[in-house]
């Protein structure tokens, strides 16, 4: 194919061409985007982790100090 034929297909071809620099460019500002998107999604991860062991937390504390309130009104009916 001749340079007129091919179109932006020859354009491709050369080294320092706009399209070429251009996918360099594309691709660059891809691999940035994957790793923020990766990065977010492990902080979206964190923070889904740190509300369950909160809300963990408090189930735990209430469980026991339902035992020791427990424990405290049978002492008390004793007395």
């Amino acid at each position: 194919m001749t340079r007129e034929m091919s179109g932006w297909m020859s354009v491709s071809d050369e080294a320092g061409s706009p399209l070429v620099l251009f996918h360099k460019a594309l691709q660059v500002y891809r691999v940035n985007w994957l790793r923020a998107k990766a990065w977010m999604d492990r902080w979206q991860e964190e923070v889904t982790l740190v509300q369950n062991e909160t809300r963990w937390m408090h189930l735990w504390l209430d469980y026991h100090r339902n035992i020791w309130e427990e424990g405290q009104q049978r002492v008390n009916k004793r007395v």
